[in-house]
């Protein structure tokens, strides 16, 4: 999704975002990916963690892998500007959060190249 918001407005992210108090990371995941996206998913594993700093700020941060159920609503405009779908090694130069997303999505595209195939659970 590409951001309606600073930082990094403008910029193609990975749907995401905090976690709410009490909240599970794999309940954000959906949440998030709902709101950012329009879509609804499912979980099927986790993908990874990675550990993000830009400036003093630093987080980890967990992504998991999962399947669409729904295109259920439009994303918030809020926080997204415009959706879409990059095929492995089409993925767009202006990126947000390189310190860590460019690592996550190298590791996604090792994933796609392999052809390990996805869970479907």
């Amino acid at each position: 999704m590409r951001r309606a918001i600073a930082p990094y407005r403008g910029y193609w992210d990975i749907p995401g975002g905090h976690c709410n108090a009490g909240e599970h990371p794999a309940d954000a995941a959906v949440r998030e990916a709902l709101e950012e996206t329009g879509w609804a998913i499912a979980v099927t594993e986790l993908f990874g963690i990675w550990m993000d700093s830009e400036g003093e700020s630093h987080s980890l941060v967990i992504y998991y892998r999962a399947r669409p159920t729904e295109q259920a609503q439009a994303p918030e405009p809020d926080e997204t500007v415009e959706t879409a779908w990059f095929e492995a090694g089409a993925l767009p130069e202006a990126l947000a959060f390189p310190a860590h997303s460019r690592h996550v999505l190298a590791a996604w595209e090792r994933v796609v190249d392999s052809a390990i195939p996805l869970r479907r659970d």
